[in-house]
């Protein structure tokens, strides 16, 4: 049976588990900053090693191993968000986009097994939006998957549900 908690299990791992977490942040928000901690099996709820911690306030969008991934601000004021990117490389959290600021908003998608390279469906200025792959180490932004006539809606998955595909487009 699985834990209350559960994120994902850790490859060649018998013994541990990784689990969502949270600890209290900035202010007086209680606990507002995500976490993805590696916990034991037998006592999933006991506060293990974190692997990954977000900014204050945000939802994670992370790879399977938590080792890379985005963190997504939702502004319900002005219905606006901001996206952060993770660098594995110096464990550091970057904002990527800023929907109040940039008047464009983007939502991450996936990320691949690897961790290498997330999706964001991203808004143009004009035009229909597009999937566009972000690389991690570089901060380097590719269009993936577009369409002239059509915003993508929803994305095509692996059978694990851990890997993009594709797009659907309306």
């Amino acid at each position: 049976e699985l834990p209350w908690g559960f994120y994902s299990t850790i490859q060649g791992d018998k013994e541990n588990l990784l689990v969502h977490g949270c600890k209290d942040g900035p202010g007086n928000n209680g606990c507002n900053v995500p976490q993805i901690r590696r916990a034991k099996w037998d006592s999933p709820n006991k506060k293990g090693e974190v692997v990954i911690e977000g900014p204050p306030d945000t939802k994670l969008v992370l790879n399977r191993r938590a080792t890379a991934g985005f963190a997504v601000k939702w502004d319900e004021k002005d219905d606006t968000g901001t996206v952060y990117a993770y660098k594995p490389s110096d464990k550091t959290w970057t904002e990527i986009n800023n929907g109040a600021t940039s008047g464009l908003e983007i939502e991450p998608v996936g990320v691949t097994k690897d961790g290498k390279t997330g999706y964001l469906k991203s808004e143009r200025k004009q035009g229909p939006d597009v999937v566009e792959a972000y690389d991690f180490a570089t901060g380097q932004r590719t269009v993936t998957y577009t369409d002239p006539h059509s915003d993508p809606y929803g994305g095509v998955y692996s059978l694990d549900s851990a890997e993009l595909l594709g797009a659907q487009y309306e």
